[in-house]
């Protein structure tokens, strides 16, 4: 990918979904598959490193847009109009390995195949309570 990130601040825990998972069907419709996964950062820490520059920015909602890798088309993060944190997509990140959901918002709306993210809040809200402490910066992207 050439849209590289590098977050410099720690993950933000006041926004969206902070460490999580959507299953609403907008994501389920943008993602191909039955839910997306997110960390969220602050805006203020946050600088595009690649070659490519930013991501391609396409509203997908009239508040809301989504960052694409301008070569491959691979989502990588959503923005909402006068946010100060972003959503990084998970596969976005180099390595997600440590990282769980810890809420797992429009779970009404998930696939029924598929069992609910153990462990996790049931949020219909926008706004988690709190989200535990995730892993400690800095966050980048290899090139």
């Amino acid at each position: 990918m050439t849209a590289r990130h590098h977050a410099e601040e720690e993950q933000d825990t006041n926004t969206r979904t902070g460490q999580g998972t959507c299953n609403c069907t907008h994501c389920q419709r943008l993602s191909g598959g039955p839910m997306m996964s997110w960390l969220s950062f602050p805006l203020s820490g946050l600088t595009w490193t690649g070659d490519g520059g930013e991501p391609a920015w396409h509203h997908t909602w009239p508040d809301s847009r989504r960052g694409f890798c301008p070569d491959c088309g691979s989502q990588l993060c959503a923005l909402d109009d006068e946010a100060r944190s972003i959503a990084i997509t998970l596969p976005a990140l180099d390595d997600a390995s440590g990282l769980a959901p810890v809420d797992q918002s429009f779970r009404d709306d998930a696939v029924a195949w598929l069992p609910q993210v153990p462990d996790t809040r049931r949020s219909h809200r926008i706004l988690p309570d709190a989200v535990p402490p995730a892993p400690q910066p800095p966050y980048t992207t290899a090139d």
